[in-house]
Parts: C-alpha cells; sequence; structure tokens
C-alpha cells in the first residue's frame, strides 16, 4: 500500500489513496456528521459537506506521507523490516480491542453530538480529535 506500483507515479499513487480513503471516510463517517446537515439548505449542507472532508482528507494525506516514509525506511534497515509482521498483529489486535472498548463507545458518542452554530471544519477538527489518543474535549462548547 505504501510503495507505489510498477509504472505509477507517487503522484498517481497518492491519488488513488486518497480516492480510497475518502470512499472509507464516506462510508465511516457520513453516520456521525449526518445530524449536522438536517434541517439545513441545501447549499449550507453542501459547503459543511466539504469543510468537514477537507480536514478528514488532510489527515489522509497525512497518513499517505507517514506511510511512505515508514515503508522507505523499512526497505533501507532490514533488520526493523522483519518485524513488520508482527508489528501489523499488534496493530489489529489493539485497534480490534479499542472497538468494543467504553473509551471508543465515549468517543463516537461525542462526535456524534450536534453542537449549535459550529462550523463544519470545527466540527471536523472536533471529530479527529475524538478518535485520536487525545485528552476529552466533548462538551457543548466544542
Amino acid at each position: 500500500m505504501w510503495t507505489r506500483e510498477c509504472g505509477k507515479t507517487w503522484l498517481r499513487a497518492a491519488a488513488a489513496f486518497i480516492g480510497m480513503w475518502i470512499a472509507m471516510m464516506t462510508a465511516m463517517m457520513l453516520p456521525s456528521f449526518a445530524p449536522h446537515l438536517r434541517g439545513r439548505s441545501i447549499a449550507r449542507g453542501v459547503a459543511m459537506s466539504i469543510g468537514y472532508m477537507s480536514v478528514w482528507i488532510a489527515f489522509g494525506i497525512g497518513t499517505y506521507v507517514t506511510g511512505v516514509m515508514c515503508a522507505a525506511l523499512l526497505l533501507r534497515v532490514q533488520s526493523m523490516a522483519h518485524c513488520v509482521p508482527m508489528a501489523g498483529a499488534c496493530v489489529v489486535i489493539t485497534a480490534g480491542m479499542l472497538q468494543f472498548s467504553r473509551w471508543k463507545a465515549w468517543r463516537l458518542a461525542c462526535c456524534r453530538m450536534r453542537v449549535p452554530g459550529v462550523a463544519a471544519l470545527r466540527h471536523g477538527m472536533h471529530c479527529v480529535s475524538c478518535s485520536r489518543c487525545l485528552p476529552p474535549r466533548c462538551s457543548s462548547s466544542a
């Protein structure tokens, strides 16, 4: 995923990743964002969606760049490359356990909370922070 395919430029590889990221993000984040679109005009809803998605797309670009840098490092340092399968398994197991935790349920409830008057960019940043391991910031003044 983090190395480009033969014949693809880095730009095409990044575009393919971002396209996948947008599809995945839309499927996962739309349920938490949909309540914020109710009762709004179409133009306002589109503007809010673009603002919200731009935050998550920026987060995806950062993820891609970090992944490419880690893959390049692993190609240069063979001793680290042997740890990748075990590290990947640990990440998947930890993420699976996290999905069923009270902490994750609280974070999702926090992100789904509708805060009146909050712009889409700010709500997107709030949801990014709710999905990451940051101190709780869920309040009506978010």
